[in-house]
């Protein structure tokens, strides 16, 4: 009797580690939600995903976003255009459909720093906006200046408040008439001889700084009631020479979310950010001990997912945390070296599920992640 309730123990837990990488024993029922992703698979395959089902739109360079309207799935980034060499030239996609988005690029076809991208998307009533920058000539001895903008529908709105020719945006949020753009802008540190990176956001192209320490940036931004929150990280010199300090600003105080205390704790990042009647939730991952960890916080809470993961987005919706990325995949491995392969993935609370992809090869796997989640 001893020995047959010791095989039925490993039998019940070999089964657990064959379904799903779930640590949530009550997982929530969620077939009354439709649950919509959009990421890559396949190197620069673009595609989204509505519970589970896949609508594949084209080749790529990059998909950054995504934002859903009135049932539309609106997913932001960029395509090679032009020629020798081809350029970057940003888009957005309303249900699989491309919609070129203008940039006033000054320098020839052919430069090498000819480009432009679209960062982010935010889709409210019939109107999208996107969030992105292009480059545009400069004086001697520089080779160009990004020039940061964004697009309501189809026309720009360059934004012009920074000091330097360099400015990057990242992220998008409307609120009623209010565009809220993240990013950062290039600074000269105080030895005079380098430059860094200054944490910030724009609410309707006026700048305000965020505070922070060394190189700083804005990954994502969240605005709740009036209140701007925005996620990123600063260069914390503490830990000399490397390491970051992930955070989030709560209309200008920062809240760090994990110092570096420990070396095993390679390096971690937060990618995403939503706001659920003033909780802050922010997804990202960590590398500890040589492997990284997809995770979320809640305040400051940590939450590890899958290991051998990233979460890229996040998404709250009656106290369920849905989170999207990627992760190593069940079943497939490269036939050349025996890697595992990588799957865009989702989250509810802590249980993996496996995005479909189609003639995966699992050689190049790199690029396969799910960008954006959004859940109604």
């Amino acid at each position: 009797m001893k020995h047959t309730r010791i095989l039925l123990i490993l039998g019940i837990i070999a089964f657990a580690l064959l379904n799903g990488c779930s640590k949530d024993d009550n997982q929530p029922d969620t077939s009354k939600y439709a649950i919509y992703t959009a990421g890559e698979y396949n190197i620069n395959h673009a595609c989204y995903w509505k519970n589970g089902e896949r609508s594949d739109f084209g080749v790529v360079s990059d998909i950054t976003g995504m934002s859903v309207s009135n049932g539309d799935v609106y997913v932001s980034g960029y395509f090679s255009a032009g020629n020798a060499p081809p350029y970057s030239a940003p888009s957005f996609w309303k249900n699989g459909v491309k919609t070129n988005l203008p940039d006033d690029t000054d320098l020839p076809s052919g430069s090498p720093f000819r480009a432009a991208y679209a960062k982010g998307v935010y889709a409210t009533g019939n109107d999208v906006y996107t969030v992105g920058r292009y480059n545009v000539s400069d004086a001697s001895p520089y080779n160009f200046r990004v020039q940061p903008c964004y697009w309501k529908n189809t026309t720009r709105f360059d934004i012009t408040d920074y000091p330097d020719r360099f400015a990057e945006t990242t992220c998008i949020f409307v609120s009623g008439s209010d565009v809220y753009i993240g990013g950062k802008y290039l600074v000269p540190n105080s030895d005079g001889f380098s430059e860094a990176y200054q944490a910030c956001y724009w609410k309707n192209g006026v700048k305000t700084d965020l505070p922070a320490g060394v190189d700083s940036y804005v990954t994502d931004i969240f605005v709740e009631n009036g209140k701007v929150y925005a996620v990123g990280s600063w260069k914390n010199e503490t830990f000399p020479p490397f390491y970051s300090t992930v955070c989030y600003w709560a209309d200008g105080q920062k809240v760090d979310l994990i110092t570096v205390k420990d070396p095993l704790y390679d390096f971690h990042h937060a990618n995403a950010i939503f706001v659920d009647n003033g909780t802050v939730y922010i997804a990202g991952g960590l590398s500890y001990e040589g492997s990284g960890n997809a995770c979320y916080w809640k305040g400051n809470n940590l939450t590890k997912l899958t290991k051998n993961a990233a979460a890229h987005s996040i998404f709250v919706k009656d106290g369920i945390v849905f989170t999207s990325g990627c992760c190593d995949a069940k079943n497939g491995k490269c036939y050349e070296t025996g890697a595992i392969g990588t799957v865009p993935c989702y989250w509810v609370n802590t249980k993996c599920t496996e995005l479909s992809i189609e003639s995966h090869d699992w050689c190049n796997s790199y690029n396969n992640y799910a960008i954006g989640i959004f859940v109604e």
